[in-house]
């Protein structure tokens, strides 16, 4: 098979259209790989990726069938698994039925075969044109069946608006404030003005000017991020799936939105951090909107201000908006006065208008009336959406029993990509029979019965996607709630508002899962509204709930080296404990261990070791101590104690932390493989022969228990490397290095501070091989990951300025030496103390660089 080979990607509804492609493409001398012709009664995914391995070009028949289907997809994205603009033509699209190419598919160009499909002779030389080897050198195809790129736009949010009305100065200063190359522009005003509606509308409008439109919810750096992960996902199959979300976020900026012939258009939903803007906006190749309540923006940022509309405009948009024949102009204006012209308040009450006819507009007025009486006079929203808002959700639960109670609990999370299962948890206790106190006299359902019933869930979900008190994503299971719609939520639960944030909690950490390596991308869909809902704990909390669900969410931004966030959470889980159950429970110990190993990880040992003696000390104190937390903390232990070059006693903890191990829960078991792996490490630190030996079992039991590419089979491959270099084989030594890296790489993603550890083993190598250029960029590229993602004092640096240092001084260069010594010897200094080996050994290397100038001299 060769790159003359072409393979046919049909759907099955196209099986009879496919096998004419296939009759013209063989009769004119292509070698053809068709599944009903060579897939028969054979392994079908084997035989079409060893296709494609082969170098097969891939000829896709677009179809309904086609796009819907997740075989057809996997097919078409491993063609242009390395080439997602497709410019080297491995991927040839062929239209043959009436479809809308979406996502990735709708920027690249194909040839239209729907009118034609019966006009054999032209059928065949248009397929015979659309398949030539010599194509990808065509500067552009042609003709009238030939169909260029569009644009790739968000279709979950960049949609026209209906009834749009009286923006056009807007619209016009956001083209002229994104004219030019980088541009930024920020449309700003008061919640509720309408500022998500004109930036929406500007990127319906304008998105043939842009290769990629995209949506970003950007009240947050998690939505930022989970929304740059749905656009990746457009270029690159499972993206979207791996672990360290960030680090494939910064993927998409940096590499997958360069290299069009137009430039792409990012629109930052509700950002009011610019800080998040300039982390995340591309360096080149893209121009962002921004809408925000601030007015406060860097000079380069064009700011566009957004004010309530003019009366007569807001009444003639409720008029139409409604579809009230029976609206007269004087009854609109009076709504329209009524609700101050705000755009959200009057899309509510275009959507009760247009849903509820029995109600006549007057009735309407007096309700709305009724509603402004009541509302809080020192809210962050204006009246005028409590109003609206109590009169739709007075109307979805009459529509649907419960729909109140789901809406209130939705307003205890993150206000955008709402996960479908945070309703789904079962609600058992019986303070969770909660329901919200309503206007007019309704008794609403009770949260714990309508959830319960899958049915009456759907139903009240429904009835607030129809009235616009929620959105629903169909592809992301998600729902986003305004935020002004979340704080009126809030003011209807009135005294149980504790309660109702309780609720949320315990549905939080029902779905949240265990913090295993395969369960990230669960952990990182729930984390900001698992966090929002902590938030809303008060300070003093004992819900024991809060605890778990701050743990878990703790440790899982550990693991991805956040280590501020996570020492809050830690903390935060710890305090609840404490005051739940008392300082001395086995729960506290735990809880203690998971703080101590953060402050670890950022060599913080003076606060890290009293909290594991604490631990270890009711560990051991109580009845039937659980010997995995007693085998963790004596691990921990242990790891400060070799640090500190205390090596005799960091070999006793670990040795009676691993006796505990293989007594109770057996060798092949992951901690047992991780505390033989930090037991060589004081045989590397004693610089004793057998590390090697018990580096090697420590892999062979982290294999069987996590499989080869989990990233905690890197710790010790990398150990295992610097074995070798110590014993001079430095050809093994880079080999495991390079494994630790691609391992670390594909688990943690290209900046997490654990891949910069493979970088700079690897740049000791280099170095070894007097390779000196080679290390040079290795040491930057580490240090770059290190510094921005550690604190500027944290060790790693340290080290990375003292190795790139001696780079520099086997160069030659000695004034640039000497600088990032110093630096390395102030960190140090501060964080080992003056007499560690490390800090030492910068001063000798600081000493040696003066004496080679004087010999120079």
């Amino acid at each position: 098979m060769n790159s003359g080979t072409l393979f046919v990607s049909r759907a099955g509804a196209d099986a009879g259209f496919a096998a004419v492609v296939g009759e013209i493409l063989e009769s004119a001398g292509h070698t053809v790989v068709l599944a009903q012709w060579d897939f028969a009664n054979r392994n079908f995914m084997e035989r079409m990726h060893a296709a494609l391995a082969a170098g097969a070009r891939v000829v896709a028949l677009l179809s309904p069938e086609y796009l819907a289907s997740a075989h057809c997809r996997a097919e078409w994205q491993n063609a242009i698994a390395d080439d997602p603009l497709n410019e080297k033509s491995r991927l040839i699209l062929l239209r043959v039925s009436e479809c809308e190419p979406l996502g990735l598919l709708s920027g690249l160009a194909y040839w239209d075969l729907v009118p034609i499909r019966d006009d054999r002779a032209l059928l065949q030389d248009i397929l015979l044109d659309a398949v030539r080897e010599d194509r990808r050198r065509d500067a552009a195809a042609g003709g009238p069946y030939w169909r260029p790129p569009r644009s790739i736009v968000d279709g979950e949010a960049i949609r026209q608006v209906s009834s749009f009305s009286a923006r056009e100065e807007e619209l016009a200063a956001i083209s002229a404030g994104l004219s030019n190359n980088g541009a930024i522009a920020a449309v700003y005003g008061l919640g509720g003005v309408g500022k998500s509606t004109v930036a929406r509308e500007y990127a319906w409008r304008n998105r043939e000017r842009y290769s990629v439109i995209w949506w970003l919810v950007a009240q947050t750096e998690d939505g930022i991020v989970e929304s740059l992960l749905r656009l990746g996902a457009t270029f690159v199959r499972g993206l979207d799936e791996l672990a360290d979300r960030r680090a494939a976020a910064q993927r998409v900026v940096g590499s997958m939105l360069s290299g069009f012939a137009k430039p792409a258009l990012l629109v930052f939903d509700n950002l009011e951090d610019e800080r998040l803007l300039r982390t995340w906006l591309p360096r080149t190749g893209a121009r962002a909107l921004v809408t925000s309540r601030s007015a406060a923006w860097g000079a380069d940022v064009a700011t566009i201000p957004l004010h309530a509309w003019d009366l007569e405009t807001a009444a003639r948009y409720l008029q139409r908006e409604s579809g009230r024949t029976d609206l007269e102009d004087a009854d609109a204006l009076a709504i329209t006065e009524a609700l101050g012209a705000l755009p959200l308040a009057l899309s509510h009450a275009a959507a009760a208008l247009r849903s509820h006819r029995m109600v006549t507009p007057q009735r309407y007025l007096e309700r709305i009336g009724d509603y402004l009486k009541s509302a809080p006079r020192t809210s962050e929203y204006p009246q005028s959406v409590f109003a609206t808002f109590n009169a739709a959700i007075v109307q979805a639960e009459s529509e649907a029993p419960g729909a109140a109670a789901v809406l209130c609990f939705a307003a205890s999370f993150a206000p955008d990509a709402i996960p479908d299962e945070l309703f789904r948890q079962a609600m058992d206790a019986d303070r969770e029979a909660l329901r919200p106190a309503l206007s007019d006299g309704l008794v609403a359902r009770d949260l714990r019965s309508t959830i319960a019933d899958g049915f009456e869930l759907d139903e009240a979900l429904g009835a607030l996607n129809r009235l616009s008190l929620l959105d629903f994503s169909e592809t992301a299971r998600t729902y986003a709630v305004h935020r002004l719609v979340q704080l009126a939520s809030q003011d209807t639960v009135g005294a149980e508002a504790a309660a109702w944030r309780e609720s949320a909690v315990r549905a939080a950490d029902a779905a949240f899962p265990e913090v295993a390596f395969e369960a990230w991308p669960s952990c990182e869909r729930l984390l900001p509204h698992a966090r929002a809902a902590l938030d809303a704990l008060p300070p003093d909390t004992a819900f024991v709930a809060g605890s778990r669900l701050a743990q878990r969410c703790g440790v899982y931004l550990w693991r991805r080296a956040e280590f501020r966030a996570a020492e809050r959470l830690c903390a935060r889980a710890l305090g609840i404990a404490e005051r739940a159950f008392g300082p001395t429970d086995p729960s506290v110990a735990r809880l203690l261990n998971d703080l101590a190993k953060i402050y670890v990880d950022e060599y913080r040992y003076g606060e890290a070791e009293p909290l594991l003696e604490r631990a270890l000390s009711i560990c051991e104190s109580a009845a039937a101590p659980d010997p995995l937390d007693l085998a963790n903390i004596l691990n921990n232990l242990a790891v400060i104690c070799r640090e500190q070059e205390r090596y005799e006693e960091a070999e006793r903890l670990y040795r009676r932390a691993l006796a505990i191990l293989q007594r109770d829960l057996g060798e092949y078991h992951p901690e047992f493989g991780r505390t033989l792996n930090n037991l060589a490490g004081v045989y590397v630190g004693r610089d004793d022969a057998e590390a090697e030996k018990v580096l090697s079992r420590a892999l062979a039991v982290k294999e069987k228990t996590l499989g080869s590419d989990h990233p905690n089979i890197a710790y010790t491959v990398e150990n295992l490397a610097i074995v070798h270099r110590n014993l001079g084989d430095l050809s093994e030594a880079e080999k495991l290095h390079r494994r630790a890296l691609s391992i670390r790489e594909k688990a943690l993603g290209a900046n997490h501070p654990d891949v910069a550890l493979s970088l700079h083993g690897l740049a000791n190598i280099s170095r070894d091989h007097r390779r000196y250029d080679e290390a040079e960029k290795l040491h930057e590229r580490a240090l770059a990951i290190w510094e921005k993602s550690l604190d500027p004092g944290h060790p790693h640096i340290g080290h990375g300025f003292s190795a790139l240092a001696g780079v520099y001084r086997e160069q030659g260069r000695y004034d640039d030496a000497e600088a990032l010594h110093a630096r390395a010897l102030a960190i140090f200094e501060k964080a080992f103390g003056p007499d560690h080996e490390s800090t030492e050994a910068v001063r000798r290397e600081l000493v040696a660089i003066h004496k080679k100038r004087f010999e120079g001299e």
